[in-house]
């Protein structure tokens, strides 16, 4: 995600960059493309952007939503030892949603992701409650009925 970012950003300097250097070739392009439909074009690049920008995040909220439908139906609860704990950079109303690495059943791992108050983050080796899929062990959720711990 960082890597399009970057892409996108250099791409916008290189094209202002030229722009600035060469103004008369963005007007031959406009003047090609026609001033009358040159909002079409707009319309089209921002939607680009758009899509590449925030596909990526959308499609991993998509997953989230099929995972916990999955285990609302038919996951079993279960304690679990944190192997790892992975920031992510995002904190919402004084917790932080981290990326935790925990063993579901012995030699089989899950990632989960959640909520965890400031005060109470947890650490490695401690065991916590989670939801899992017993057709499919690597399928994991934290327990719904503990929203934030």
């Amino acid at each position: 995600m960082k890597k399009i970012g970057i892409l996108i950003a250099l791409l916008g300097a290189g094209l202002g960059i030229y722009a600035t250097i060469n103004p008369m070739a963005v007007t031959e392009i406009v003047m090609k493309i026609g001033p009358e439909n040159l909002h079409y074009y707009i319309i089209g690049f921002t939607l680009f952007i758009l899509v590449i920008s925030f596909g990526p995040m959308v499609n991993n909220l998509m997953k989230n939503v099929k995972t916990a439908k999955l285990l609302a139906k038919r996951g079993q609860k279960t304690k679990a030892k944190i192997l790892n704990i992975q920031d992510t950079g995002i904190s919402v109303n004084n917790a932080y949603y981290i990326k935790i690495t925990v063993e579901t059943t012995p030699g089989v791992k899950a990632e989960i992701q959640g909520l965890y108050s400031r005060i109470n983050i947890p650490r490695v080796g401690d065991m916590i409650d989670i939801l899992f899929d017993p057709g499919n062990p690597s399928i994991a959720g934290l327990d719904s009925t503990k929203k934030i711990q």
